[in-house]
């Protein structure tokens, strides 16, 4: 496997390292006899393979929302065959490309979330800044500070590791 990224940090006299490669994340841990020289799996990485039902329910409704727009657009102008190639083609596009928009927009909030808990940046950026602002709210609402963002942690049971995005307590 080829690494992409390595971090490192350390938790008392406890060594935590996330190795980012293209198929994933694994983690080793120094200073933690049972654990040295485990590679160790991401819980992000485990549940990954699990079925996201919600994920799986947006993704029909707005492919057969694409569906039904096809038809409604085409009804009447088209033979059966290339209908039907149509629609194949919008499915497929509704199961791909929006998906990837989304997830690079997820991302982006979370680069952008993650500068405003570290160092109070704030990204006026049309598509991240509502998120933004919403995650602010929340902070207030709920009185928390936050004490930590992009913590890497392990299970020396499970002997999986992970990497929290914020952890925050009570003011």
């Amino acid at each position: 496997m080829t690494t992409k990224n390595r971090i490192e940090q350390m938790v008392g006299d406890v060594q935590i390292a996330r190795y980012d490669y293209y198929s994933g994340h694994r983690y080793e841990v120094k200073g933690v006899p049972s654990l040295e020289g485990v590679k160790m799996r991401s819980v992000t990485g485990i549940i990954g393979h699990l079925a996201k039902q919600g994920l799986t329910n947006w993704l029909e409704n707005n492919a057969r929302e694409a569906v039904f727009t096809v038809l409604e657009q085409y009804q009447g102008h088209m033979n059966d065959g290339k209908l039907r190639q149509k629609v194949r083609d919008v499915v497929t596009l509704a199961s791909t490309a929006d998906t990837k928009s989304n997830r690079e927009r997820g991302t982006n909030i979370h680069a952008a979330v993650d500068a405003y808990a570290t160092d109070g940046t704030w990204d006026d950026h049309p598509e991240v800044e509502p998120a933004l602002l919403a995650f602010k709210e929340f902070l207030e609402e709920h009185r928390l500070a936050v004490s930590s963002t992009e913590t890497l942690v392990f299970s020396e049971k499970w002997r999986v590791g992970g990497t929290t995005d914020l952890v925050a307590f009570d003011e």
